[in-house]
């Protein structure tokens, strides 16, 4: 998903949450082996309200 993300130049962003009975913090960690970081401080991107955005990769 994510190259395809990457050849039409689209960001993705997501929010890991536990309600399937996951751990948040895994979830974060697994998400950042995909490119993902959190979408907050100088990089917040203010178009999502998600925790964690992947800007396409050139």
């Amino acid at each position: 998903m994510t190259a395809e993300a990457d050849q039409h130049g689209v960001p993705m962003a997501l929010t890991p949450a536990a309600d399937f009975g996951g751990s948040v913090p895994r979830l974060r960690s697994f998400c950042r082996r995909f490119g993902f970081t959190s979408n907050k401080g100088r990089g917040k991107d203010y178009a999502t309200s998600h925790a964690m955005i992947r800007r396409p990769s050139a």
